[in-house]
């Protein structure tokens, strides 16, 4: 019986067509969803899955550069507590990071997308290194002490 896996397993990666018994494909493959039959419209359906794929991995790429362009050489402030000495008693988040640049470049970021290179622990002007969808981003911080 001729099989299109459909999810990652033993036999191969999704896409690959593939010859099996029967009886291992109806009692194994099928129920675990991890195969369909190679039917033609099967295949065409598996077909157009990957050009859809393709093309919405093209646009996120472009999206994603449009936003890496916005971001480059922009500047973020944020309140922070911090200590006499101009310490932070807790480093910059990227949580508080996403939000100031939310509020004040309106531009929309996912946290679980951005990474911040550096601990930043003290308050002034700095310039961070985000990792915004695998990109490295400079972007300048200034960092106030609140009362």
């Amino acid at each position: 019986m001729k099989i299109i896996i459909i999810k990652k397993c033993g036999l191969g990666l999704p896409g690959k067509v593939l010859e099996v018994k029967s009886g291992y494909a109806n009692n194994f493959l099928f129920p675990q969803q991890l195969a369909v039959v190679a039917s033609t419209k099967n295949l065409a359906d598996w077909e157009a899955k990957l050009k859809s794929a393709a093309k919405e991995i093209k646009v996120k790429e472009v999206q994603g550069t449009k936003l890496i362009n916005k971001l480059q050489r922009q500047k973020v402030d944020l309140t922070l507590k911090a200590n006499e000495q101009g310490h932070l008693y807790a480093a910059v988040a990227v949580a508080d990071l996403v939000v100031a640049i939310k509020q004040q470049l309106k531009i929309d970021l996912v946290d679980e997308s951005v990474e911040l290179r550096d601990i930043i622990k003290t308050i002034g002007l700095t310039t961070a290194i985000l990792k915004v969808n695998g990109q490295d981003v400079a972007i300048k911080i200034n960092i106030k002490a609140s009362a």
